[in-house]
């Protein structure tokens, strides 16, 4: 109150005065009578000695823009009184504040997360951005950008999860320009958005230190206007890596994790404490960080926040992220991966991925994987990164006999074997957020696991563990001594340990040494089997012939060829075979032999030849592949020659999805007369889409394509329909 009269605000500091009053009429006299009541508090306030050197300036603030009759008469009363007052809306007023446009300036040229680590070029930023797909954890239900958009629009908190590689990051950038948009086109009604990348704030305790710092990492010198603005309700915060806070180190037991984790998100939740709830909150990290979703939640104090998940791409995503140069069918559709591919240095990168066989693109993606994970975690490098993986690969079937769970105690002692010493800071956060693993939650004494969310990327980070183990089986490597796993693993492993030991310059001849050590030292296990499958991939310049023997293990699938001399030379016992394919057998003068053994089915026959019938000595034989699905039969059908020949071509491709058959062994169990076209029926296929060729290990390669598996499904379920796929 001054002179009887109530003012909005006065504010005296050490080097001026300002006096404000708002109003929300848009009348002259309005502006007449507030702008005197400025002027004789201005020159008042003026008058005491301790101002009398102070800048004094008023604010006549309207909601709406001011009116011309407005301006005109503040500007009158500021020539007749001799003082400074400003007429300007609200809008104007929080600019003076906080410089919205400069700060999204300066943000837009900054990095978003790990959404641009792999893209130097600014012109590669502004890519076509394709729309994910949001889970929504509490319905199921799939969710849009709009969806994510519309919540924040109404104050609500967000949390964005999802796996490495799946596209948070990029997520959350297109979150913050689509915010930025509808802010600039009505600023009176939106908020503007803080994007912050939470690694960039490691150590700090509060609110204003990480806006300190989000604003020194950008160049933006209004720290303290951010603060203002936040604090007002006039932004909206988009918080990226909550996982990639660096925690405490871990010396204690299973449940310090609890407390370490507790302790690292402290400033996070402040900020989400702090926020007005007219502002939105969304946070966005890697969920396997923390034990379960309850953690999670109370951890962000995000009890009412809707809680989305990011899901892989569908076909149509995919098209529309990388074009008409479509990925191999064995390469995972997570944008991380397509990125990978999409972005190769040139045109002839692309067409050798897209040809390269599934060990040679899955050891050539792990190790930039690696890489983009190091570029987050500064003590560990890229190659100790995919040591990690991989090693954890084969306690994953130590201890669960397949692709996990793996006890955060194991994957700590693997840290310790791998790094040489204890996990600290950013070890424990290393191991917390490892790429291709997931939280199964807390057990009873409060240890919590992981487990691998994809069975390809652990069969491949398997396979680097395999080579390693191949190239020295005279160690101490865990693979040295007696499996503790029953289950042999995948072709994709021996297919990715071929290829890294192809690419170190060895030949079959340093595989088949290790097979014959295990054998010599009655080792007849699983890891036997894997060693023998990499040796089958192989040529080797000293070939000595090897009978291996296996014993009491679980396969998958078994596939002979007349060129297979290891696996037809071997001998099973007690062994468990889920699928025997005997498709490509054209001589059955060289079988392996099977000796109470369990064979779920086999695949190219209707019934045990005669030939071969000892060799099957009490066997169980589940079932046998139904009559259309075998050669035989299909060269039994009443089509043409060209038809015949393309459907065993595309049942022997698509038999197993993202393999494929080297060229050569196409013609196998083919009549003589009709293998010289097999080279041509391929050629159709290629031109049809239905399958590509490649090199590997300097063979061509017949691979099936994704886009096409569908149809040339269709197709050998029906084969007389074979004419309306390839048009003959």
């Amino acid at each position: 109150m001054f002179e009887g009269a109530e003012h909005d605000g006065a504010f005296v500091d050490d080097t001026s005065v300002n006096v404000y009053e708002f109003t929300t009429l848009r009348t002259k006299d309005k502006a007449a009578k507030d702008g005197q009541k400025i002027a004789r508090l201005l020159k008042h306030l003026l008058s005491q000695s301790a101002n009398r050197f102070k800048a004094a300036t008023g604010y006549f603030v309207t909601q709406e823009e001011p009116t011309a009759d407005q301006r005109v008469a503040v500007q009158n009363i500021c020539r007749a009184e001799n003082v400074q007052i400003h007429c300007m809306s609200v809008l104007q007023l929080q600019t003076t504040l906080v410089d919205v446009e400069g700060y999204i300036r300066l943000r837009a040229n900054a990095p978003f997360g790990s959404a641009d680590s792999q893209l130097p070029d600014s012109a590669l930023r502004d890519q076509k951005y394709v729309q994910p797909t949001f889970r929504a954890v509490a319905t199921s239900e799939a969710s849009k950008m709009g969806d994510i958009l519309s919540a924040v629009g109404a104050g609500g908190n967000v949390v964005i999860t999802g796996d490495f590689g799946i596209g948070k990051s990029a997520a959350l950038r297109e979150l913050w320009r689509q915010l930025r948009k509808a802010y600039f086109k009505r600023p009176a009604e939106y908020r503007f958005p803080i994007h912050i990348n939470l690694r960039d704030c490691v150590g700090l305790r509060s609110p204003r230190e990480i806006l300190q710092r989000h604003s020194e990492e950008i160049g933006f010198q209004g720290a303290s206007g951010l603060v203002s603005a936040w604090r007002a309700g006039r932004a909206d915060l988009i918080l990226d890596g909550f996982d990639e806070l660096i925690p405490a180190r871990w010396i204690g037991s299973p449940r310090d994790l609890l407390s370490i984790r507790w302790q690292a998100l402290s400033a996070v939740r402040q900020l989400v404490d702090e926020t007005p709830h007219v502002s939105s909150v969304v946070i966005s990290g890697r969920a396997q960080y923390f034990s379960n979703s309850a953690e999670l939640v109370s951890a962000l104090t995000a009890q009412d926040a809707q809680v989305f998940e990011l899901v892989d791409f569908d076909a149509a995503q995919v098209h529309d992220y990388v074009g008409s140069a479509l990925p191999p069918e064995w390469l995972p559709t997570r944008p991380l991966f397509l990125e990978m591919f999409a972005r190769s240095v040139s045109e002839a990168d692309v067409e050798e991925l897209s040809m390269a066989n599934r060990g040679s693109g899955w050891r050539r993606l792990l190790s930039p994987v690696s890489e983009r994970e190091a570029g987050r975690v500064s003590s560990i490098p890229a190659a100790t990164f995919e040591a990690l993986i991989s090693r954890i690969a084969v306690v994953a079937r130590i201890e669960s006999d397949g692709h996990g769970p793996v006890t955060l105690e194991s994957m700590r002692r693997v840290f310790y074997e791998v790094c040489g010493y204890e996990a600290e800071e950013e070890g424990v956060q290393a191991l917390l957020r490892l790429p291709g693993l997931a939280s199964t939650g807390a057990d009873q004494k409060g240890g919590e696991s992981r487990t691998f969310l994809d069975a390809d990327f652990a069969d491949a980070a398997f396979g680097l563990e395999l080579a390693n183990y191949v190239a020295n089986p005279f160690g101490d490597h865990p693979m040295c001594d007696r499996a503790k796993w029953a289950t042999a693993s995948t072709s994709l492993a021996a297919e990715v340990a071929a290829d890294a030991i192809s690419a170190n310059g060895f030949d079959g001849s340093i595989v088949r040494a290790c097979a014959s050590k295990r054998i010599a030292e009655d080792l007849f296990d699983a890891v036997l089997f894997d060693v023998v499958a990499v040796a089958a991939m192989l040529t080797a310049d000293r070939a000595a012939k090897i009978e291996p023997f296996f014993a009491d293990i679980l396969v998958g699938r078994l596939e002979l060829s007349d060129d297979s001399d290891i696996m037809n030379s071997a001998n099973w016992s007690g062994c468990m075979i889920e699928a025997l394919d005997v498709g490509s057998m054209s001589h059955l003068n060289h079988f392996p032999r099977f000796q109470n053994c369990n064979i779920g089915r086999i695949e190219g026959w209707q019934s045990v030849p005669a030939a071969v019938a000892s060799n099957f000595i009490d066997c169980k034989i589940e079932e046998f592949a139904a009559a259309g699905g075998t050669t035989a039969a299909i060269l039994q059908l009443d089509l043409t020659d060209t038809e015949r020949v393309a459907l065993t071509i595309l049942k022997k491709v698509y038999a197993q999805s993202g393999s494929g058959r080297q060229l050569p062994a196409l013609s196998r169990g083919l009549p003589l007369d009709l293998r010289p076209s097999v080279e041509d029926v391929v050629t159709l296929l290629t031109s049809k889409g239905l399958v590509s060729i490649g090199e590997g290990k300097g063979v061509q390669i017949v691979r099936p394509m994704r886009e096409a598996r569908g149809a040339v499904m269709s197709v050998l379920n029906t084969p007389s329909s074979i004419a309306s796929l390839i048009g003959s």
